[in-house]
């Protein structure tokens, strides 16, 4: 069974997102093994230059991505799907072998230039901008959509 993670900084502070995250990943447990893993923030973030603390959270992320075959970083640079093509996409890792995968959401200034060289495939959700927060609910309930696409579940509608 595919294994898929979502990646982030921080734990969710918002009420009713974490609502949303706990009941889309209900649901996605269902059709896959599913976690969110939540990465503490670097230290000390507030009083650090925006490079420094891209640098600290890119190092977090290189350590955190170990071992996955592989690695999608949610970023506003990266290439826009539908829900069908991003379902296309999950299910081509699983043919190509891939049994455990990762969607990285980035800290609040993104992704390093580092980061983005070594996980080059990246995605984005819109051209919108969306608080970091509500990013994460976003992302779930999308990965939900893609599991219902590729059952062929009545969820989406086109």
């Amino acid at each position: 069974m595919l294994r898929v993670d979502v990646v982030l900084l921080g734990k969710t502070t918002l009420s009713y997102v974490e609502s949303g995250l706990k009941d889309y990943t209900a649901r996605l447990t269902r059709y896959c093994k599913f976690e969110v893993r939540v990465l503490p923030l670097v230290r000390n973030a507030a009083s650090l230059p925006q490079e420094e603390l891209m640098r600290r959270e890119g190092l977090q992320f290189f350590d955190a991505l170990k071992g996955y075959d592989r690695v999608f970083l949610l970023d506003e640079h990266g290439k826009e799907y539908t829900s069908r093509a991003l379902a296309a996409l999950v299910e081509g890792c699983s043919v190509q072998g891939a049994s455990h995968i990762a969607f990285v959401i980035g800290g609040a200034y993104g992704f390093s230039d580092e980061v983005r060289s070594g996980y080059p495939l990246q995605l984005s959700l819109s051209q919108l901008t969306f608080s970091h927060q509500l990013v994460r609910l976003i992302f779930l309930e999308q990965l939900y959509r893609v599991f219902t696409i590729l059952r062929g579940e009545p969820y989406h509608h086109d």
